[in-house]
């Protein structure tokens, strides 16, 4: 009886393309088992690590971003040929790359190309280049460039292209899903802390307003008993000015607490608008005051005066950020929220009207920006600052 040693011999031998294969699906398995620990990772890093285990020269990997370009978000080239290697920051897609963005593998041998691509081709020693969609169920997200310098991909080389493409589109989702998780989990903590900041702030609020009233009560008895041209008048007459200046503050505070109660009614933000900036305007005539108010605008439910103050706050917080004088522009139109756009700012679906106040200023750090709504925080000397214009602004629109 004879027995085939070749045939046993292939039957135990693995081929390199399934030494890759089971490389690159034990890579994915791994990092998708670091659960929030991949939210850490980057695509660059990942193509690093995977990329080698192809029949390739060059990898490079392409997704969109908001704007629904193409940009490059992972290369890696096995061997560095003379001069600069090119780096691709934005795919054009060939007429021929086409059909990738319909989930087809589009290959492209150096036999089919001519003029420029044909120049390219030979400089890079390139025989072919395979566009392999990254898709994300039927959606296209992007496409995965890989280029050999020998021969033509086999059956075996594409399956395992596309299995990497598959792998790199679900590593992906994966991480974005754990960043979102991280900064939903950051709002929601920031949310807690400004809440127990409020609670803090009313209950502050309320003990200083009764000490304020009861001192307004007793200047105002001592007003009384005197005559306007009675020189302590003047003086007493001072300090219920502080009393009255005190008193807003208060009110501010419990904005900022939402601890009163408010008369919510239709009104038109372009009316309120074009009058602040006549108020504002007439005392601070070292800036200029752009207006860009959508004709059409919806109307909203809110408290007129809450939103006065906003629109004040946030104008005195911009003027403060031009001392030698510039521009502040105060936008407005009407947008649809969706139910992912509303998940990012904790609100829910629907119709809103847009409110945008900027300035030319330097801006602010980023340690800055992360304190700018707590209450009693300010950049400024405490003199000059109560820190509350902000908190307020935030107290109110949530």
């Amino acid at each position: 009886m004879e027995v085939s040693l070749e045939s046993t011999q292939n039957s135990l031998v693995q081929k390199p393309e399934d030494n890759s294969r089971s490389a690159i699906l034990q890579e994915i398995a791994r990092v998708l088992s670091l659960g929030e620990g991949v939210r850490k990772l980057s695509l660059q890093g990942l193509i690093k690590r995977l990329a080698p285990m192809l029949h390739v020269s060059r990898c490079d990997l392409y997704f969109h971003n908001s704007a629904g370009e193409l940009k490059q978000v992972g290369t890696w080239v096995r061997e560095q040929p003379e001069g600069e290697y090119p780096r691709l920051r934005e795919a054009r897609l060939w007429p021929e790359l086409e059909p990738v963005r319909s989930g087809e593998v589009v290959v492209v041998t150096k036999e089919s190309v001519t003029g420029e691509r044909a120049e390219w081709y030979a400089r890079e020693g390139i025989t072919a280049l395979i566009a392999v969609p990254v898709m994300t169920g039927d959606r296209f997200d992007g496409v995965l460039f890989l280029a050999q310098r020998e021969g033509r991909p086999t059956e075996e080389h594409l399956s395992l292209y596309t299995l990497l493409a598959g792998g790199l589109s679900s590593l992906k989702g994966s991480m974005e899903m754990y960043r979102l998780l991280s900064e939903r989990e950051e709002q929601l903590q920031y949310l807690q802390r400004m809440e127990a900041l409020g609670a803090m702030a009313g209950g502050v609020a309320h003990d200083f307003n009764n000490l304020l009233m009861a001192m307004m009560g007793n200047i105002s008895i001592l007003l009384h008993e005197r005559d306007r041209d009675n020189p302590e008048y003047m003086r007493l007459e001072s300090i219920r000015q502080y009393i009255a200046s005190g008193s807003k503050l208060t009110k501010q505070l419990l904005g900022f607490a939402q601890g009163d109660t408010y008369a919510a009614l239709p009104i038109d933000l372009n009316w309120i608008i074009t009058d602040m900036i006549k108020m504002f305007g007439r005392t601070h005539k070292e800036l200029k005051i752009k207006s860009f108010l959508e004709k059409n605008i919806w109307a909203i439910v809110a408290d007129a005066n809450q939103v006065e103050q906003v629109l004040m706050n946030l104008l005195v917080n911009a003027s403060q950020a031009l001392p030698g004088g510039g521009t502040i522009e105060i936008l407005t139109r009407n947008i649809d929220i969706s139910e992912n756009q509303a998940s990012l700012y904790l609100a829910s679906s629907g119709r809103y009207v847009e409110i945008v106040v900027k300035d030319d200023g330097e801006g602010m750090p980023q340690k800055v920006l992360d304190r700018i709504f707590e209450p009693f925080f300010s950049t400024r000397a405490s003199e000059s600052s109560s820190g509350l214009g902000l908190s307020a602004v935030y107290g109110i629109v949530k």
